[in-house]
């Protein structure tokens, strides 16, 4: 009987005794060695190709499917699509009973690859002796198998060659003696501008699974992420977020006027402020004044303009180069009822200022009166119509002393029927 023949360099135990199905290869690697051979990558896979010898029956590999996805038995992991190395067309489960997998070794064609095998077929056992122990790696990392030797994959948090490298914290149980059972991975620490930063630290200030929220103030908006957090890789889930003052929609100048704007956060954002001014002869129609609001619009209707009419007047202008521009004309007139007070006409001079004074238009004393007159007159008669309907609804004569008050110009013979009419069909006479 051969003795098994160790591969050096990878901990690799080739069976020279015999073939085996599956479950009888398995069963002798774990009696002798550890288990079946895992791969973990190419490199071990072309280490095995130009190791072993050819065997025309191939070899088994520790990879078997289970509840119907195909499985590392060493570490009870699945099979990763990452990982896979299945020959051209393979896995095909060929008749629906190919469970196993075997692995070409020095095949013509697609050495290396693997297949898959009914587990009862007869093939070389291929196993490994472990180089991680129990311990190796713990508590915070899982051992894995490479090429002479092993390498320790840490938990998140947790670094060097064991996964030992941690950091016992300020006041933690057990003092100097306690065991290192804190992440030592520190990202960054985070300053962001404008912004009101509220953090989380479970394992110290900016370690791993620190996190940070974000809120901007009123006014502004935060471009980035609300919530950053510290990753294993020292590094955090995203940028440092800022915030920028909310944006309003630019202001321009209005015809014949000007705007003079003050920016404490840039151009037309929050807290911005517009003064607005017209040329001589102009007036601002709108709000001399305008700022920003936090919700992005200005305090006001926009746009502001530049009105040359006076209230309750009109203006005619002439522009001989362009409107409103040197040598421009125009004339004021005032509506019915008011007067023009100021300059009737104005001319645009060559230092950009109008001739005489600004015009407006003011309401007349005779205007007042005259509407105060209309509204007697026309409420006087309504009392007097109102007072002859309920003395014809009575069905007497009116008095002549109180005709005579009254002022009306009425024959003796003029009375006031039941039907609302006068007697002699004539209307009042006032």
């Amino acid at each position: 009987m051969l003795a098994p023949t160790l591969l050096s360099g990878f901990g690799l135990q080739l069976c020279n005794q015999g073939i085996y199905s599956w479950e009888q290869a398995r069963n002798y690697c774990r009696t002798f060695f550890t288990d079946l051979v895992a791969i973990q990558n190419k490199e071990e896979i072309g280490y095995l190709n130009a190791t072993l010898p050819f065997h025309k029956q191939y070899y088994w590999i520790g990879i078997r499917k289970q509840n119907s996805v195909w499985t590392w038995v060493g570490t009870n992991k699945a099979l990763t699509k990452e990982a896979e190395n299945w020959a051209k067309g393979e896995p095909n489960n060929r008749r629906s009973n190919q469970d196993c997998v075997e692995i070409y070794i020095k095949r013509q064609q697609e050495a290396g690859k693997w297949n898959d095998e009914p587990c009862h077929k007869r093939k070389t056992a291929l196993c490994y002796k472990a180089s991680c122990q129990a311990s190796t790696c713990r508590p915070h990392g899982e051992c894995v198998e490479v090429i002479e030797s092993y390498r320790c994959e840490c938990h998140p948090g947790f670094e060097g060659d064991e996964c030992d490298t941690g950091e016992c914290l300020a006041g933690s149980a057990g003092g100097q003696g306690a065991p290192k059972d804190s992440p030592s991975v520190q990202c960054p620490t985070l300053n962001p501008k404008g912004a009101r930063m509220t953090c989380s630290h479970p394992f110290g200030d900016f370690r791993y699974n620190s996190t940070c929220d974000f809120v901007c103030p009123e006014g502004f908006e935060r471009r980035g992420a609300g919530t950053l957090q510290c990753l294993a890789s020292r590094q955090w889930s995203a940028e440092t977020p800022t915030c920028a003052a909310v944006a309003c929609p630019e202001l321009a100048a209005p015809k014949s006027g000007q705007v003079n704007c003050s920016h404490p956060h840039g151009a037309s954002a929050f807290s911005s402020t517009c003064d607005f001014s017209c040329q001589e002869g102009f007036e601002v129609t709108g709000s001399e004044r305008l700022w920003c609001t936090a919700g992005g619009a200005w305090s006001g209707p926009s746009p502001v303009r530049c009105s040359g009419a006076p209230e309750h007047g009109q203006m005619n202008c002439s522009h001989l180069y362009g409107s409103f521009t040197f040598t421009s004309t125009c004339a004021f007139s005032c509506q019915p009822g008011f007067e023009l007070k100021g300059s009737q006409s104005r001319v645009c001079m060559a230092m950009r200022t109008w001739t005489g004074d600004t015009p407006r238009c003011r309401g007349t004393v005779g205007a007042h009166t005259s509407a105060l007159v209309v509204a007697g007159v026309v409420l006087s008669g309504t009392l007097l119509a109102l007072l002859a309907k309920r003395l014809s609804d009575r069905g007497t004569e009116t008095p002549p002393a109180a005709r005579a008050r009254l002022g009306w110009g009425l024959s003796d013979r003029v009375v006031t029927e039941t039907q609302g009419g006068w007697a002699d069909g004539k209307g009042l006479e006032m």
